[in-house]
């Protein structure tokens, strides 16, 4: 059955040779790969053996695209894998070989395009992905000396279970993106990201992440410093209730010398929810003189709700900065006590606490509208 909806697939699509020998050999792999399992490290907290990719039922996939600029291209992938063919074939370079990576990329259907020409300032983009259960491929390209600030939001139909994303990004010299992901989506969506970014010499990139909807989420967000000066800022929180189940991995791998990165996940669970947080710094033998940190903090609002944080620091080089930090507990009763006897009530003194404890990743959102969409976002999962 698999065999024939990817076949139908590609010759329904009509895309350019390249694009189905791409496809060609992530079904291949796809094939030959078998499903995660908790036994597998990386998968060791979060079973997604009931995800059902062998019999898929694909949907319609809802794309929204708002440019500030006419100087950027700003397209669904469907009409740009047509018009700037060229264009993506040189950039189309993802070769992990999870399960879920080959799925997304031998049945995506659709997803963003954006390219920014060089030294353009390509202003704010806002884009929407309305996940159905077809997977979803993004490609994101930043010349020489240009900016750019993506807001991605990923949200869900009411009758869909499963959504997958693959997001490719390449920051050109001296290029900068702020990027802002962040999923929302009911309660009974399993959803499966991967994004990763290449930087190239002095190229900035600011991930400002939000893992807040899903029954299931699991993001894997991979960053390359390929070029000296090149420097990533990555932030993300998490907002889990009822029996939410959030899996973030982070990964930044320091290749070349005079690279920096930084990397703040906050994650608050209430409830029954769970989070996991995976995080890698690798510092390359040539990386000399690179700069890293990594810190993991949680809050604990509910007695059954845990949080696992795992960092790691993988070090080759002998003249380098590293260092991490991870802590997890419960709300300081005397702290919830103080606020107290102020005239709030528990939920409030909570909220306040909350606030307080992620705003030093929120208060770094440059863009004012996310920041209020995020903290709207948290206060409503804390009330429910």
């Amino acid at each position: 059955m698999i065999v024939e909806s990817f076949l139908q697939s590609v010759k329904d699509r009509n895309e350019p040779g390249w694009m189905n020998s791409k496809r060609l050999n992530a079904f291949v792999k796809f094939s030959q790969t078998g499903m995660p399992n908790p036994k597998e490290e990386e998968w060791k907290y979060t079973d997604v053996s009931k995800i059902e990719l062998n019999n898929p039922k694909f949907g319609i996939v809802d794309i929204a695209i708002k440019s500030s600029s006419d100087k950027v291209i700003a397209l669904p992938m469907k009409e740009a894998i047509k018009k700037f063919s060229d264009i993506i074939q040189k950039h189309f370079l993802i070769s992990d070989s999870d399960k879920f990576v080959s799925f997304v990329h031998s049945f995506w259907d659709n997803g963003i395009f954006v390219y920014v020409p060089q030294d353009v300032d390509g202003g704010t983009i806002y884009s929407s992905i309305g996940n159905s259960t077809t997977p979803t491929y993004s490609l994101v390209i930043l010349e020489k000396g240009s900016k750019l600030n993506l807001v991605e939001e990923n949200t869900s139909n009411e009758d869909q279970h499963f959504s997958s994303n693959v997001t490719e990004i390449s920051v050109k010299e001296s290029a900068e993106l702020n990027y802002f992901p962040y999923q929302n989506p009911s309660n009974d969506l399993c959803n499966l990201h991967y994004k990763r970014a290449i930087l190239e010499r002095d190229g900035k990139i600011n991930w400002f992440v939000g893992m807040f909807g899903s029954k299931l989420s699991r993001w894997k967000i991979e960053t390359l410093l390929n070029g000296e000066n090149a420097e990533c800022q990555k932030r993300g929180i998490i907002i889990g209730n009822h029996d939410q189940h959030h899996d973030m991995i982070t990964k930044t791998f320091h290749m070349v010398q005079h690279t920096k990165g930084n990397t703040e996940v906050k994650g608050v669970l209430t409830d029954n929810s769970f989070s996991v947080y995976r995080g890698l710094v690798r510092i390359e033998k040539n990386a000399q003189q690179s700069d890293a940190y990594m810190g993991s903090h949680n809050i604990l609002l509910g007695e059954k709700a845990k949080a696992n944080s795992i960092p790691t620091l993988q070090i080759e080089a002998n003249d380098v900065k590293a260092t991490h930090g991870s802590s997890t507990g419960h709300v300081d009763e005397e702290k919830l006590f103080y606020l107290m006897t102020r005239g709030l009530d528990r939920n409030e003194a909570e909220n306040v606490i909350v606030e307080g404890f992620v705003g030093s990743i929120l208060n770094k959102i440059t863009l004012e509208d996310v920041r209020e969409k995020f903290k709207s976002i948290i206060i409503e999962k804390l009330r429910k």
